[in-house]
């Protein structure tokens, strides 16, 4: 297992992790046993622009030089340890974060495969020659387009994806040939921690990695404004993400914040899919990510019918001990995170909404709750709940409940049960601003699949190629071929 130290956690700048020297501490804790598991040393503003400048001098000394074969191999190895290493990473992911086993396990193969894609990308970085005889007085000129790194980026990532999500964004910036400075979640210190002595361990060279551990706008502000930044990637809440965007008014700037997801179930759609479905898009992870499944509408004529399989459905899900292979749903992150979600259920009720499953909690352990006849109006819907509860809605008409889902921009994905092809593609026309799957779980992602980046969100794509160019900027050469 890679060395993460012992249950004390610091910020890791230049290779060397930071002191205690006077700076606050906090506790990790384990959500289901609530055993304390790290105490974390919490970095200060000026130790967040000290990383920036550290992090800035490697990459103009010794980052931007390292060849491309370099760079895939490290990545390379760093997958192959990550592989070697999983049943221990599996098991500090569930210990931190909650998640099941199998879904630790899941995060790590994706992370694996993330790893080896960039790897593969860091190589196919290209170059092109542009024969410029075609312009006038240039008819002995040679120009070659290239891409380069573009220097220091700033990562900003939550607790929900600690390993896959971040990777999406680190393993791209390193393939382009970037320095990272990274600030995740305290709630999954000890796994950033442990992914950082994995790249350690293959090789990866002081300073192109960078940790920092803190908490407060203010660490935030002096990561993010530092001059010597060229891109800011955030992900996590709306109120916090716009923040930023106002941070770093001159920065480029990839934002990921509260997404909206919608399944949309018609009449002739095969049930059985699509209760499969939203049982696993809805609690996977307890609904803790910003893309889980929160909202359903089905056509009236098979709304009791759904109801009642995806009821059945849910009482056979195990809530419980995250590190139970039988075990389908773990803990929420925090005890108060499931007090609020238990307060929406509450107030839904009030308003007029039934419970017809779950609805009961013990500590951070929620049961998976299903809620009918919910409007608009209730938080259960509008609101991102981060929480094992799925709302259902019937519809008559499909114009009815496309009007009204597109007017109230519950659709930045969306899902569409149809057996209908034509239906299909028309309603995928219409829903999903950024993305649609039809019959199978939204968001149902690969990582060779761009998606993202439109709607405010600043960036292209998240699929790894491109990533890869995005952390790129667009550089010219020009040659004289013929002696003057």
């Amino acid at each position: 297992m890679a060395e993460t130290g012992n249950n004390r956690l610091s910020s890791i700048i230049n290779g060397m992790e930071l002191p205690e020297d006077g700076r606050s501490k906090l506790m990790g804790v384990n959500p289901f046993t609530h055993e304390i598991i790290s105490k974390i040393i919490c970095a200060t503003p000026e130790d967040a622009r000290n990383a920036v400048a550290g992090a800035h001098r490697a990459y103009s000394m010794n980052i931007k030089k390292v060849p491309a074969h370099l760079r895939a191999e490290i990545l390379k190895k760093t997958a192959e340890y990550l592989q070697a290493e999983s049943d221990e990473f599996i098991h500090l992911l569930s210990n931190e974060t909650g998640k099941t086993v199998k879904e630790s396990r899941q995060e790590v193969e994706r992370a694996i495969q993330v790893l080896l894609f960039s790897s593969t990308g860091a190589q196919s970085i290209y170059r092109e020659l542009i024969p410029l005889g075609s312009s006038g007085g240039a008819e002995s000129r040679l120009g070659m387009s290239k891409r380069v790194s573009i220097g220091t980026v700033v990562i900003v990532m939550p607790f929900n994806l600690p390993l896959n999500l971040v990777l999406y964004h680190i393993a791209p910036a390193i393939a382009a040939g970037n320095t990272v400075v990274f600030r995740p979640s305290l709630k999954t210190a000890r796994s950033s921690v442990y992914l950082y002595r994995l790249f350690e361990k293959a090789g990866l060279p002081k300073g192109a990695f960078t940790i920092v551990l803190g908490v407060g706008e203010d660490l935030t502000q002096a990561l993010v404004t530092h001059p010597k930044v060229k891109k800011v990637f955030f992900t996590g809440k709306d109120e916090t993400g716009w923040k930023v965007k106002e941070m770093v008014k001159r920065k480029k700037l990839k934002l990921e914040t509260e997404s909206k997801v919608v399944n949309v179930i018609f009449d002739d759609a095969d049930l059985d899919t699509a209760v499969n479905a939203v049982v696993i898009g809805g609690f996977r992870f307890a609904g803790q990510s910003f893309v889980s499944t929160q909202r359903v509408y089905v056509q009236e004529i098979v709304y009791m019918e759904f109801l009642d399989k995806l009821s059945s459905k849910m009482k056979t899900l195990k809530i419980g001990d995250p590190l139970d292979e039988l075990t389908d749903i773990g803990p929420m992150i925090t005890k108060e995170s499931a007090e609020k979600a238990m307060s929406w259920v509450r107030e839904a009720i009030e308003q007029g909404a039934t419970l017809l499953t779950g609805g009961n909690r013990r500590e951070a352990l929620m049961e998976p709750t299903l809620i009918s006849h919910a409007t608009i109006r209730m938080k259960v819907v509008s609101k991102q709940m981060l929480a094992p509860v799925v709302s259902v809605m019937p519809f008559d008409k499909e114009e009815q409940a496309l009007t009204g889902i597109t007017e109230l921009n519950l659709d930045r994905y969306a899902a569409v049960f149809t057996a209908d092809i034509k239906k299909a593609v028309r309603v995928a026309d219409v829903l999903g601003r950024e993305a649609v799957w039809i019959n199978e779980v939204a968001v149902n992602r690969y990582d060779q699949m761009p998606y993202g980046g439109v709607n405010n969100r600043g960036m292209r794509r998240k699929e790894t190629y491109r990533a890869i160019e995005d952390m790129t900027e667009l550089k010219l050469v020009s040659m004289q071929l013929k002696q003057q």
